[in-house]
C-alpha cells in the first residue's frame, strides 16, 4: 500500500471519528434538553387543578409511547455506530 494511500485512509478514519464523536455530543445534548422539557411539563402538570389534569391512562399511554420512541433512536443510533465501525475499521 502507498503511503499516499494510507494517509488519505487515516485521514477518513480521522473524520469518522470525528463526525461519531459529534453525533454522541448531539445525542447526550439533546437528551439533556427533552429531560429538561420533560420536567417543566410535569413540574407544570402538578399546579393544574384536578379536573385538568391528565388521567391516569393518558400519562400511561404517554409513557408507553415516550419509550417506545427512545427504543427506536437508540437502535438507530447503535446501528450508525456500527456502521461507522464497518466503514473505518474504528474501535
Amino acid at each position: 500500500m502507498s503511503r499516499n494511500l494510507k494517509v488519505v485512509e487515516q485521514a477518513k478514519a480521522d473524520i469518522m471519528i470525528l463526525a461519531r464523536d459529534a453525533a454522541e455530543r448531539q445525542t447526550r445534548q439533546y437528551q439533556k434538553q427533552y429531560n429538561m422539557k420533560m420536567n417543566q411539563m410535569w413540574q407544570h402538570e402538578k399546579t393544574l387543578p384536578s379536573d385538568q389534569r391528565l388521567t391516569p391512562t393518558m400519562i400511561h399511554m404517554m409513557e408507553k409511547r415516550l419509550t417506545n420512541i427512545g427504543a427506536r433512536l437508540e437502535y438507530i443510533y447503535k446501528c450508525k455506530a456500527q456502521l461507522f465501525q464497518l466503514k473505518t475499521n474504528i474501535p
